[in-house]
This record gives structure tokens, sequence and C-alpha cells, in this order.
């Protein structure tokens, strides 16, 4: 789930939380490039669910047929066993 990010520099960050064990006062995400960041804890004003994709708009029209079928099967947890 994409979140979006206030923090208390006034700044907006769009990500997705990466997965990560303990409590370490700060969290890693991924912004919609793919490009990790971390923000502590602290910083974080307001923090709430997005609407927004943070899959590039205009994705699927730069893949072929088999690939736009094989991201969604992967999205929606189906595996294709036949290959």
């Amino acid at each position: 789930m994409p979140w979006v990010l206030h923090t208390e520099g006034g700044k907006t960050h769009l990500g997705l939380k990466m997965p990560e064990s303990g409590d370490h006062g700060a969290a890693t995400y991924s912004d919609p490039q793919g490009e990790l960041f971390k923000l502590p804890d602290g910083e974080i004003e307001m923090r709430a669910p997005s609407d927004v994709s943070v899959m590039p708009a205009g994705l699927e029209k730069t893949l072929s047929v088999e690939d736009f079928r094989d991201l969604l099967a992967f999205l929606s947890g189906e595996s294709n066993t036949s290959e």
C-alpha cells in the first residue's frame, strides 16, 4: 500500500513501506521510481494511505500482452505453472 508522508520540514513523500525487522526509529520506503529513502519516525507529521498508485502511469502501454498477463497474475497472487 502506498503512503503519503508529510514531514515537519514541509515536504511530502509518496512511497511503499519496505519490510524491516525491529524498530530502529526510522522506516525505509520505496518511491515511485524505485529509489529507497528513509524517514525518522519523529520527522513524520502525518502519514495516510494514498489513493494514488505508485505504478507508473501508462505502464500498460509499454508491456506486451504476455508481460501484462504475467503482471496481473503476479499482482493477484496467481502463478502460472505451465511454463
